[in-house]
């Protein structure tokens, strides 16, 4: 098991990047990308699509999905975000889907590792010696959560040039009337309104 436990962690990181942001999370988290993960890219080519990033946070489940409708580089210089508010509903209730599809995914990530055949044993670890397993701990420990509603948290990260307030209302409305059974909590985030400022440092890595 040590040739495991040498693979695994290299995998811990703390910088993760998407849509042109870097994300630096403090040591309060355990964070992967959904992208990064084998099984994940197998169960994608399936249709199922998850979040940006699953994390550990606070002994909750925090599954963040970011949106940066912000023009960079490459981009049309119309206004991107002119869909979403075109029909802020029906952008929800994707994020909805994402939501549902990566709590499927955790659990199947999670199910993955169980068999294996060093799993029973790693069970039977006290929960100090699970850590020095990185990645088995966390999609243990994330499938734990998961089953749990009271345990799950959605962030979605949204940023743009124009002003998102007269869509968020609907967009937290629908996500609530969608998830009441999948999260106990919702959050609207971005770099004007960042909730986990003392934990989460976010950055733009691109040149206009």
């Amino acid at each position: 098991m040590e040739g495991i436990i040498k693979r695994e962690l290299k995998n811990t990181a703390h910088q993760l990047e998407e849509s042109s942001l870097l994300f630096t999370f403090s040591d309060a988290w355990n964070i992967r990308s959904f992208d990064d993960h084998r099984y994940y890219r197998w169960l994608s080519g399936l249709g199922f699509r998850g979040v940006d990033f699953v994390g550990i946070y606070q002994n909750k489940l925090v599954l963040i999905e970011v949106k940066n409708y912000r023009r960079r580089e490459g981009m049309s210089r119309a206004d991107a975000f002119q869909a979403v508010r075109n029909a802020p509903a029906a952008f929800a209730l994707k994020m909805v889907e994402k939501v549902e599809d990566s709590l499927r995914i955790v659990r199947a990530v999670n199910s993955s590792y169980q068999r294996r055949w060093w799993f029973p044993l790693f069970l039977r670890l006290p929960d100090g010696l699970k850590r020095w397993y990185p990645q088995s701990y966390f999609w243990h420990t994330a499938s734990k959560l998961a089953a749990n509603p009271a345990n799950c948290v959605f962030v979605l990260w949204l940023d743009a040039d124009s002003d998102t307030i007269k869509v968020e209302k609907e967009i937290i409305e629908t996500l609530m009337n969608n998830l009441t059974d999948k999260t106990h909590q919702i959050t609207l985030a971005g770099q004007k309104n960042n909730p986990f400022a003392t934990d989460v440092r976010v950055q733009d890595i691109w040149e206009d």
